[in-house]
């Protein structure tokens, strides 16, 4: 059995995933995905190809416990956990759960802000954007509509390249603005487009 690799951070397992071929056909209930709670914490889901003849599960296990271990060492108040892990139909779905969207940013090296559209411009970030209404293609906003909504909240991400299907955001408030590489499926969840940019949501 080949060993796996370990290359740190959110790598440590797409590259142990996708070195067996990647490209996977995500459905309704098998795709990538982030879940957002109210409390801060993040809920991750990533579902990749897996060759059993050249990797096992408890491989797999062991090398994102000891990733897992080694980042909240060096990160005392961060909290990470392998909810679960599984493999069926040749495909492999492992769920993870972060106690913030900083632990999550800091550990997989992706950008991921959560919080207001007030916290993310005094942050830093840029806010220079043209987003488009989740429930109405003619009604866009720019930077200055979107300082007016400073106490709603807005998602700033990075989506690996690794996850070519794109990724599945659930936020826990109605989606109000997307970007356009987003296609809003319900009041809460949008798929996200695989972009070298940076993806946005803003949600109530």
């Amino acid at each position: 059995m080949k060993k796996f690799n370990t290359a740190g951070m959110l790598a440590v397992l797409m590259l142990c995933l996708t070195a067996c071929g990647s490209g996977t056909d995500a459905g309704e209930t098998d795709m990538n995905s982030l879940t957002l709670a109210k409390n801060g914490s993040v809920e991750n889901t990533i579902v990749e190809s897996f060759d059993k003849e050249y990797y096992d599960l408890e491989g797999l296990n062991t090398m994102i416990g000891d990733s897992i271990e080694q980042y909240c060492t060096q990160n005392p108040t961060a909290e990470i956990t392998l909810t679960r892990s599984e493999v069926t139909d040749d495909k492999v779905k492992v769920n993870m759960k972060y106690d913030s969207a900083a632990t999550y940013m800091g550990y997989n090296s992706e950008l991921l802000f959560v919080g207001t559209v007030q916290e993310a411009y005094a942050a830093g970030y840029d806010l220079n954007l043209s987003l488009v209404s989740a429930r109405d293609e003619t009604d866009r906003i720019g930077k200055q509509e979107l300082l007016e909504m400073g106490e709603h909240h807005i998602v700033l991400m990075e989506i690996p390249d690794s996850m070519e299907n794109g990724l599945r955001l659930e936020c826990y408030g109605d989606i109000l603005y997307v970007g356009d590489n987003i296609n809003v499926v319900s009041k809460k969840t949008a798929d996200i487009e695989q972009t070298q940019g940076v993806s946005v949501v803003v949600f109530k």
